[in-house]
């Protein structure tokens, strides 16, 4: 191999991974900056826009840095995690079916079938069981739909187990350039 080949393979080489390590530190960088912001707009700004008896102030344009609205405004989120264990997905799912709230699950029922079992996969609806086949049964409710449900139930006063359902109230300031 000539020495000109081996030394344009280690540039690019030596240039991939300085890329690479680049990238790692702007990730980590936009992770912590992002964090900054979360506190920023869901603690800092609402709690000082509360303490002045505000729900919109305006950032005026400073040089190239354009006006900016900030509103604060309450908000509601709730989401079953995919990534929760399943003991806690299982929980959450029971509180809302048990207390009159499981038409906000969404199930999906998948069993999977060898190619020569097809005819049968058609065939079949309710005698999954009879058949020997188990199906895997996944449980969803949609964080949007969760949310909404959470909005209008905490509206009506109920009292619902946030850290159960993954829920999430409080007061949040919102930035939207001013144009």
């Amino acid at each position: 191999m000539p020495d000109d080949l081996l030394q344009t393979i280690t540039a690019a080489g030596l240039e991939a991974r300085d890329i690479t390590l680049q990238i790692e530190s702007l990730e980590l960088q936009i992770k912590e900056l992002a964090g900054q912001l979360h506190v920023l707009t869901r603690q800092t700004l609402p709690d000082l826009m509360h303490q002045a008896h505000m729900t919109k102030f305006t950032l005026t344009a400073q040089g190239n840095t354009p006006a900016y609205e900030i509103t604060a405004r309450p908000y509601i989120r709730a989401n079953i995690a995919a990534s929760w264990p399943e003991e806690k997905r299982a929980e959450a799912f029971q509180w809302l079916t048990a207390n009159g709230h499981g038409d906000l699950i969404k199930t999906e029922v998948s069993v999977s079938f060898p190619r020569e079992n097809r005819a049968t996969a058609i065939i079949i609806a309710d005698q999954l069981r009879e058949k020997g086949l188990y199906p895997q049964v996944d449980e969803t409710v949609h964080s949007g739909t969760l949310s909404k449900w959470l909005k209008e139930a905490t509206a009506n006063g109920a009292v619902v187990p946030l850290d159960i359902i993954g829920g999430d109230i409080g007061r949040e300031a919102k930035l939207k350039i001013i144009e």
